[in-house]
């Protein structure tokens, strides 16, 4: 199998927020927990489904520090419910995230 990613992944397990709307305009705010991560995106595993093309805003707990969060905004890639836990795949529009206090 050929490897597309242009970016090392790290396997993680730190939890996440996602918030946004969808395509007909609904809030929505889900948590999860991140399959791993890249400077390029992530592979976020969720209760809930979103559909490819969803923009949204990601808050990455930052385990080390007490109350950091990483932010970064985002859109979703992929989508993969044929697993046993439910995950989308989200390209960041930017490689630096936003650190701030939830």
């Amino acid at each position: 199998m050929l490897e597309r990613r242009r970016a090392r992944r790290f396997a993680v397990g730190w939890p996440v927020t996602l918030q946004g709307s969808d395509k007909a305009g609904q809030s929505f705010k889900e948590t999860g927990n991140l399959e791993n991560l890249s400077s390029a995106g992530a592979l976020i595993n969720l209760a809930g489904s979103l559909q490819i093309g969803t923009s949204l805003d990601v808050l990455i707990k930052i385990p080390l520090k007490k109350d950091s969060w990483m932010k970064y905004s985002a859109e979703v890639v992929r989508v993969e419910s044929n697993r046993p836990q439910p995950a989308v795949a989200i390209r960041f529009a930017s490689i630096r995230p936003k650190f701030v206090s939830e």
